[in-house]
């Protein structure tokens, strides 16, 4: 949603930090939070492209992201 609203990505990973219970402790977390962008980008193809859009972009943010 923020990323359709043209919130910058280091803020919106950010967000997901404060929304995703153990996001850098649990490896596990930011898997699924891949898994679920793809899925939602999978899945909002032909009903709202442009959301389907912002879901790969998310995907691409947290599978990118650089810890430590």
């Amino acid at each position: 949603m923020e990323l359709t609203k043209d919130i910058d990505g280091s803020e919106v990973l950010s967000h997901l930090t404060i929304n995703i219970p153990d996001y850098y402790g649990d490896m596990t977390q930011r898997e699924l939070a891949v898994d679920l962008a793809d899925y939602l980008a999978k899945h909002l193809e032909e009903l709202r492209p442009e959301e389907a859009g912002s879901a790969r972009v998310l995907r691409e943010l947290v599978k990118s992201q650089r810890l430590g």
